[in-house]
């Protein structure tokens, strides 16, 4: 189970004063079943964060409610619907790499859980990236406007 996470324990100052998680089966159970509720809402984000639906100004009911302003904007969503998938490009993740690590992120936002959903746009492109709680960024998206050339 992926229930004890080192970077987001806020337990550890307590020293002797922890008391441990009860270990009755029912509550393992009850425990497991919510660890797997978590997963399947962090595999849900990611897959709607990486597809082509994904507005950052709306970003929808598996994000949190901060993430989306009070004024959502016409603009953004058209912009959405422009892009088009660049899978050729998303296949060159060393040198995706390398460009997003002088580039700033377009948008940033952090999950309850720690996973970081960054959005970049290098010229007519938009790379689309999740850094996990371990650091590690994984490249999940690669877009490029409509009207760009794709050869």
């Amino acid at each position: 189970l992926d229930v004890f996470n080192p970077h987001m324990s806020d337990r550890r100052d307590e020293g002797d004063l922890f008391v441990p998680p009860q270990t009755g089966l029912t509550y393992q159970h009850r425990l497991k079943l919510l660890v797997g509720e978590e997963a399947e809402v962090a595999r849900k984000r990611q897959e709607h964060f990486f597809g082509n639906t994904f507005v950052a100004d709306n970003a929808g009911p598996l994000f949190p409610a901060s993430w989306s302003p009070t004024i959502a904007s016409d603009a953004a969503a058209a912009r959405a619907k422009a892009l088009v998938p660049r899978p050729d490009l998303q296949a060159e993740q060393a040198t995706l790499h390398h460009i997003l690590e002088s580039s700033a992120p377009h948008f940033d936002q952090r999950a309850e859980d720690g996973a970081r959903f960054l959005v970049y746009r290098v010229g007519s492109l938009e790379v689309r990236a999740v850094r996990g709680r371990d650091g590690e960024m994984h490249i999940g998206a690669v877009y490029g406007e409509g009207g760009a050339d794709q050869a």
